[in-house]
């Protein structure tokens, strides 16, 4: 396992935390939305970035034959997650398994041993490395020379908001009623400095593109605005405004800038989101919102006639 002075060092580096980062056991980062997740669960399933949009979640990483580190953090975890359970709080859990050729046929009876709502995760070595730099984590596996196989990995847990960003690390889950404690709070405090609430209308039959509508909530004490957005279910968003002129409306393309703690309606007949090659049965879209000072951030939207 890592040392806690190297994981300091990497956190400090990636995320340039405060100078008094080694006191705390909580610590902020914010940063970009995580992106590019292609991991796979126990049950056959693909676990990507839109399985965190929405909700809070803790991950750690690990290995399922680590004799002390991972118990003990998983131990912790699972306290907490009674705690915030029994708080009403809705947060999950994802264990990611590093070592998937030992990992995988065993995962699901692993994480059963320590609590039921506890989730997990694998991938091949490419997968893996990819979601490690998405979390800020990272982990190795190496043959010491004297032949003995060793896993190196990040033991902190990494707090993903429900916008996705990786908003916090806990730099000692083993101690579940800290980390209950702690991510309770922070969650408390938590408010996102942009946010979109809104609806995509679902097209009819024929139709090649639909429209979305709502309302951008800033936080931030400075204007931004929306460069680029995406979809794992659509193939393509633009953000436009319809203009009517002496009886003729006509579309084109718009800046979509939300002022300093302000707000930007998108509204039918005005500002709106164009979305090209919707799938025609999705119930809600993410969208992944990329901002002009080079935050990204994730949004769900339900799909509805109406």
């Amino acid at each position: 396992m890592v040392t806690r002075s190297l994981l300091a060092i990497g956190l400090l580096a990636c995320h340039s935390s405060p100078p008094d980062v080694l006191d705390r056991t909580l610590v902020p980062i914010g940063g970009r939305a995580v992106d590019g997740l292609e991991l796979s669960t126990p049950e056959g399933a693909t676990y990507t970035a839109s399985d965190l949009v929405g909700r809070w979640t803790v991950v750690a990483f690990g290995y399922t034959s680590c004799p002390d580190v991972c118990p003990s953090t998983l131990l912790g975890v699972s306290d907490a997650l009674d705690r915030w359970q029994a708080d009403g709080r809705a947060v999950d859990t994802l264990f990611v398994a590093v070592d998937p050729t030992h990992d995988a046929p065993v995962l699901e009876a692993y994480l059963d041993h320590f609590h039921p709502s506890l989730k997990g995760a694998t991938g091949t070595d490419t997968t893996l490395q990819q979601a490690a730099a998405a979390l800020g984590a990272s982990f190795r596996i190496a043959t010491t020379e004297s032949g003995e196989r060793r896993v190196d990995h990040s033991t902190s847990v990494f707090v993903v908001d429900p916008q996705g960003v990786v908003a916090a690390v806990h730099t000692r889950p083993s101690d579940g009623e800290l980390l209950a404690s702690e991510v309770g709070a922070f969650i408390d405090g938590w408010e996102p400095t942009l946010r979109l609430d809104g609806w995509i209308r679902r097209p009819p039959p024929g139709a090649g593109a639909a429209a979305g509508y709502g309302t951008f909530h800033s936080a931030a004490t400075t204007a931004r605005a929306i460069a680029a957005l995406r979809s794992p279910q659509a193939e393509s968003i633009h953000t436009h405004e319809t203009v009517q002129a002496d009886g003729v409306a006509y579309m084109q393309p718009a800046t979509f800038r939300v002022d300093a703690r302000g707000e930007l309606a998108l509204t039918p007949g005005g500002r709106h989101l164009m979305i090209g090659g919707l799938d025609p049965d999705a119930p809600e879209i993410d969208l992944h919102l990329t901002l002009d000072d080079g935050t990204t951030l994730w949004a769900r939207l339900p799909v509805r006639s109406r």
